[in-house]
């Protein structure tokens, strides 16, 4: 079903058939962004269905090639409270995630990514303690990787020293270190992990949801967190719910793709919420993490011939030209 003909099936209220009949009695509204997230994403709706709360399934596909829009449109007709629909193309996740706006239902809206799997009690927990708390206007669960190991889903702030760290260091070390020293206690934050992020739904319709101008990077969930804390609400992350995280399925189908928007989305930010300096700063660190990755690349191609050091090379061979001629650009002016 192409996005066109999802919205002439909806009623005069924004709803469509298959979902009026959930509505009286839904807390949240989940919005699901799919991208080749076929292996992934009964998993994550069965582990939603299985959570009692009574819940709108949102499920926006960004123009999957797997068979993805099969499986969500296939829980669609099987459940009336799951709509499936495609967004026409890839258009990144936050802009993806918006697509959501015209159909919340209920008290709160739910960010999820398709490769993580809800515990038990984890949105019905989500549910009771922004219930229990009007102060906080968005909430983030403790993240397990797969062998059930917690992983950061948190952040008390986003400044250029984490983007060093974040883009400089090679990714595996970056985990960890993060993974070290986080403390999975419940506590107020600056931001909490986009892979599972509930928020007020007044609020975030008030906000107008993600800027669309971040495609796919660590700062969508913090700019969204920065204008609700704007509107006087907290952010928490919380460790009494949990969710299994699989990072990052549907960035591995596209590199090339995730790695440039990811780096555009990291000066972007820095010039919103820091002024041009920053912006320029962020350019810089960037293209120096990109350049140097190259090197370290082409140093594993010559030494051990993967497969997977040779598409690498390619990446950040294509990224470079195209960072030198944007990035000033996109630091200089929030006109992406």
């Amino acid at each position: 079903m192409s996005l066109e003909e999802h919205r002439a099936m909806q009623t005069s209220d924004g709803r469509t058939p298959a979902a009026q009949a959930a509505t009286d009695r839904t807390r949240v509204t989940i919005a699901i962004v799919t991208y080749c997230s076929r292996p992934e994403l009964p998993d994550c709706l069965d582990s939603i269905l299985a959570s009692g709360v009574p819940s709108r399934i949102v499920i926006i596909d960004n123009g999957s090639d797997d068979g993805t829009p099969d499986v969500a449109f296939a829980y669609g007709e099987r459940h009336a409270n799951i709509i499936a629909f495609s967004s026409g193309g890839n258009i990144g996740l936050a802009a993806g995630n918006n697509l959501v706006l015209p159909h919340i239902q209920g008290d709160y809206v739910l960010i999820l990514n398709p490769d993580t799997v809800l515990a038990p009690r984890a949105l019905a927990t989500l549910v009771d303690i922004l219930d229990r708390n009007a102060k906080i206007g968005a909430i983030g669960p403790k993240c397990l990787y797969e062998d059930g190991t917690p992983h950061t889903s948190y952040h008390y702030g986003w400044g250029l020293l984490h983007l060093i760290v974040w883009r400089v260091l090679p990714y595996s070390i970056t985990r960890k270190i993060y993974d070290r020293y986080a403390r999975y206690r419940e506590a107020e934050v600056a931001f909490v992990s986009g892979a599972c992020l509930m928020a007020r739904a007044e609020v975030f319709r008030q906000i107008g949801g993600y800027d669309p101008a971040y495609f796919l990077t660590v700062e969508d969930a913090a700019d969204l967190c920065m204008r609700i804390r704007m509107r006087g609400f907290k952010t928490v992350f919380t460790p009494r719910a949990t969710i299994t995280h699989l990072c990052g399925r549907s960035g591995e189908h596209v590199p090339y793709l995730t790695t440039l928007e990811g780096y555009k989305g990291d000066i972007y930010h820095f010039l919103k919420h820091r002024g041009k300096v920053r912006g320029m700063l962020a350019f810089g660190i960037v293209l120096f993490a990109c350049m140097l990755k190259l090197a370290v690349t082409f140093l594993k191609v010559t030494l051990r011939r993967r497969p997977i050091d040779r598409q690498n090379l390619q990446v950040y061979w294509r990224i470079i030209p195209k960072l030198l001629s944007s990035g000033p650009k996109i630091a200089y002016s929030t006109e992406r």
